[in-house]
């Protein structure tokens, strides 16, 4: 993993997370370090290839921080948040490495910074580590507030805002690439966008008929959108799809398409081996070969 984010040019900082080099999590948290092998090597959990994880949380159903990397697209990679049981759903909580460090340490070092267990001098390395500015004061201040107020007093969150932090009326003014952050869609990365990033799949054409007795039927809170991609839609055969992409050489929508329901990890695998034909980056190889060496072999499941 190390040299897979090294290559990508993700922070130092954060590279060390997930080595577990920078001491985070007290010996009672469900969070690990993803880039242990004891950690990484646990192949009942396997997850679409588009998304890196840097800590994960396997208690229960696994959810994870990591980078989202849509190879074969314009797409800037963003820091996401995954919930395996909720068919995979990916959010975008930061844009930059440090946003996403505030993000985490006022989410979960708040529970090192209280326990009196722990010495200062370990806490303050952390945040040394870390490169922060923070005294224990003002990080305990920032986390009794909601994810709203806190970020509109950060520094880092004052540019390349993440998409959760927009509304409807001026979603326009996001720059980045990602389609959707709870009820917000962002239409116009839906041609760039993979089915786990959608958060209401009614957007892409699922579930979006009237349901119930046809006198009190209501319309769906949540309509299609126009011009969905076709590897979005629910009635398609992907598998054929992906082969019509290789075969006319539109690779991001074959990049995309297995990023979503319809394949088990084993079928995803091999169609990495294909996509890796066409690619002459070291780290998109590195990280299919990482990927399926874990969880390539798997046909427990199909990813829903």
């Amino acid at each position: 993993m190390k040299e897979i984010l090294e290559l990508l040019g993700v922070d130092k900082r954060i590279i060390d997370l997930c080595a577990g080099k920078i001491f985070f999590f007290s010996k009672y948290s469900a969070w690990e370090y993803y880039d242990l092998d004891e950690v990484n090597s646990q192949k009942n959990f396997a997850f679409p290839p588009f998304f890196l994880p840097i800590i994960i949380n396997y208690d229960s159903t696994p959810i994870s921080y990591g980078l989202t990397k849509n190879w074969f697209t314009n797409r800037e990679a963003t820091f996401s948040y995954m919930e395996f049981s909720d068919q995979f759903l990916t959010a975008e909580i930061a844009r930059t490495p440090d946003q996403f460090i505030d993000t985490l340490i006022l989410e979960y070092f708040i529970d090192i910074i209280e326990n009196i267990d722990i010495s200062n001098i370990e806490k303050n390395q952390t945040l040394n580590r870390l490169d922060l500015k923070y005294n224990f004061d003002e990080i305990k201040r920032l986390s009794g507030l909601n994810s709203t107020e806190w970020s509109s007093e950060l520094k880092s969150f004052k540019e390349k805002q993440p998409l959760w932090m927009y509304k409807m009326q001026n979603v326009s003014d996001y720059t980045g690439f990602y389609p959707s952050a709870g009820e917000l869609l962002n239409t116009d990365a839906i041609q760039e966008s993979s089915y786990f990033e959608i958060t209401k799949k009614e957007w892409i054409g699922y579930n979006a008929e009237k349901k119930g007795f046809f006198l009190f039927r209501n319309e769906p809170k949540y309509k299609s959108v126009n011009d969905i991609p076709k590897w979005l839609q629910p009635d398609q055969d992907k598998k054929d799809l992906f082969d019509l992409y290789i075969t006319t050489s539109q690779l991001n929508k074959a990049w995309l398409i297995i990023n979503g329901p319809g394949f088990t990890p084993s079928e995803v695998s091999a169609r990495l081996q294909i996509l890796k034909q066409f690619s002459n980056e070291k780290a998109f190889h590195l990280w299919v070969n990482f990927w399926c060496a874990r969880y390539g072999e798997s046909d427990s499941f199909v990813f829903i």
